[in-house]
C-alpha cells in the first residue's frame, strides 16, 4: 500500500499509519481473543462497497479509542 496515499494518516514526528495497520489489528483481535477487544468492528468496516464508503459511523468506529487500545496490544 502506498504510504502517502489517501488511506494513510501522518502523525506528529512523521509517523505514518496505513489502512493495513487497522485491518491487521482487527484480524489480530478476531483471531487471538475469545472476546474481541473492539466489539463493534466487523469485516464491513474494512471491505467497502460503494454504499458503505459513505457511512461515517463506520469510520468513527474504526478510529475510536478502542482501536487505539487494540493497536497498543498488538
Amino acid at each position: 500500500m502506498d504510504s502517502n496515499g489517501p488511506r494513510c494518516l501522518t502523525l506528529s514526528g512523521n509517523r505514518r499509519i496505513v489502512w493495513d495497520n487497522f485491518l491487521n489489528a482487527f484480524k489480530y483481535d478476531q483471531g487471538e481473543f475469545s472476546f474481541a477487544l473492539h466489539e463493534k468492528l466487523t469485516m464491513d468496516h474494512f471491505d467497502f462497497d460503494p454504499a458503505s464508503k459513505m457511512r461515517n459511523h463506520l469510520a468513527d468506529e474504526v478510529l475510536d479509542e478502542n482501536m487505539l487500545k487494540l493497536m497498543k496490544v498488538e
